[in-house]
């Protein structure tokens, strides 16, 4: 199992590949990384700040009809 994470990772390898074959620094993709988590944990906060949902958003953006 340490096998396969350590070398089949696909986010592992990417950044490898990456970083290799297209001289992208690993700064940058760390920045990316920092980037992404700080607008997931602000998504978060803003989903947890919400009110919750009345009955009439029950059928909102549902792509089924029963």
């Amino acid at each position: 199992m340490k096998n396969i994470r350590a070398n089949k990772d696909c986010i592992r390898r990417f950044r490898d590949r990456v970083t290799r074959d297209f001289n992208i620094a690993t700064s940058e993709l760390d920045a990316i990384d920092a980037e992404v988590g700080k607008l997931i944990d602000e998504a978060a906060a803003e989903a947890r700040a919400a009110p919750d949902p009345g009955p009439a958003d029950l059928l909102t953006d549902v792509y089924i009809k029963y």
